[in-house]
């Protein structure tokens, strides 16, 4: 539902402000990756709004991972529940409510809670498979993919991140020639409340035909925890695109780690 509403709308906003930053350090260079345990717990937190023309939907699904197992090639297999959902209609800024949101919001979370959904993840950050669930169930847990190089990196490195849009894909009939472009930066390692992070950054598209056919521009914005080895914080903005003006809606989807 959310990225199909992106052909119908369009809005202008500002930019959700990132955690506040202490300060950059000085390190020369790091790994970054997952790091998996059997029986260990991840708790995500996902912000999902869309916009479409007058009309904002925003939705909170928070998703509790146990780690079940862990292969000889560190991927592991992640058992994902709900733990708290809510939903938000907003017309010119102000909420909608009626008895027929609140009882599609209650229908929703129940229908989330008794799904079994399993997320099996690479250490380098390659979501292989989300089951128990549609596609559009489980682009919230795509986000917890994001292509990490397997050796050391040093701020101002770039690679390719075929992970991030990979899911999106999905928007275009199979027939349709697609040619995803994508590029990451470890734009600097910074510390944040006894915590180390690397901050990166990509840009990404996916461009369908010529010029004269919209495309979809994505962004996305990460804090990677280097001492839990997980996604601290991410923000990833899609938006469709011609002729390098916006053009129809947004969706934007933001992450975050939860103790």
């Amino acid at each position: 539902m959310y990225l199909i509403l992106l052909l119908f709308g369009c809005a202008h906003l500002d930019s959700a402000k990132l955690p506040s930053v202490e300060k950059s350090y000085d390190v020369q260079e790091a790994v970054l990756g997952w790091r998996f345990v059997p029986g260990q717990e991840f708790n995500y937190a996902y912000d999902v709004r869309v916009f479409r023309r007058e009309f904002e939907i925003g939705r909170t699904e928070h998703w509790n991972y146990l780690v079940k197992t862990v292969d000889d090639q560190g991927v592991a297999l992640l058992e994902a529940r709900l733990t708290a959902f809510g939903a938000l209609v907003l017309e010119n800024g102000s909420p909608v409510s009626t008895e027929e949101l609140a009882d599609a919001q209650e229908s929703e979370k129940k229908r989330l809670s008794e799904a079994r959904v399993w997320v099996t993840l690479s250490t380098d950050g390659h979501v292989q498979a989300v089951d128990g669930v549609d596609w559009e169930d489980a682009l919230l847990h795509h986000q917890l993919g994001f292509a990490l190089p397997l050796h050391a990196v040093k701020p101002g490195l770039r690679w390719k991140d075929p992970v991030t849009l990979a899911p999106l894909v999905n928007l275009l009939p199979p027939e349709v020639a697609v040619l995803p472009k994508t590029d990451a930066v470890l734009e600097r390692f910074l510390y944040k409340e006894g915590t180390h992070l690397a901050l990166i950054d990509m840009k990404g598209s996916i461009v369908a035909g010529d010029k004269d056919v919209p495309q979809l521009t994505v962004s996305t914005e990460l804090h990677w925890d280097m001492n839990a080895g997980a996604m601290a914080y991410r923000k990833t903005t899609a938006s469709l695109q011609q002729y390098d003006s916006p053009f129809g809606g947004l969706l934007i989807i933001e992450s975050r780690l939860n103790p």
